[in-house]
């Protein structure tokens, strides 16, 4: 008896000891419908960002990217981002809304940024948390922009997927 009374100790403290620890990028309550929102910001890639953002158990990934020059290209309600996955078929989110380009102009240079936000279930955030990233593949219009995803920011992202599908 004593020996099991040690055992499910054990197995208590270690499941306790080496749980995930998940640190959100933002967690609050809406004062007036008192629904919880949080987020997490994993890296992406260099001129790429990147949230998991979950509202009262409904999960969306927001893409922010930047690139050189004027473009007036429109993310149209609908449009796809597509997400490959390491050893699976890649995951295919819609656009929420319509999103507009932001132009900007640094001294002589000239960048435009896109950012949406895309609907997620919480199956394809289990599957995004099981399976590393390796490209991202944002439509804006006809035209579609890509980006390679690094083996330790496909790692951060994993946990971060977790991290949101764990946490109610």
């Amino acid at each position: 008896m004593k020996k099991a009374v040690f055992l499910f100790l054990f197995v208590l403290f270690c499941q306790t000891s080496f749980a995930q620890k998940c640190k959100f990028d933002y967690d609050k309550a809406d004062p007036f419908t008192g629904k919880r929102t949080f987020s997490i910001k994993p890296d992406l890639a260099r001129g790429w960002g990147m949230a998991i953002i979950s509202t009262a158990g409904n999960y969306d990934i927001s893409i922010s990217v930047i690139v050189g020059g004027l473009t007036k290209n429109v993310i149209n309600k609908g449009d796809t981002l597509l997400m490959a996955l390491e050893g699976d078929l890649p995951l295919i989110l819609k656009a929420n809304a319509e999103y507009l380009p932001v132009s900007n102009a640094a001294g002589s240079t000239v960048y435009t940024s896109y950012t949406a936000s895309y609907s997620i279930t919480k199956a394809d955030l289990l599957r995004l948390s099981q399976k590393s990233m390796r490209a991202l593949r944002m439509y804006v219009g006809v035209n579609a922009f890509n980006v390679e995803v690094k083996e330790k920011n496909a790692e951060k992202i994993a946990k971060a997927a977790a991290c949101m599908a764990a946490e109610q």
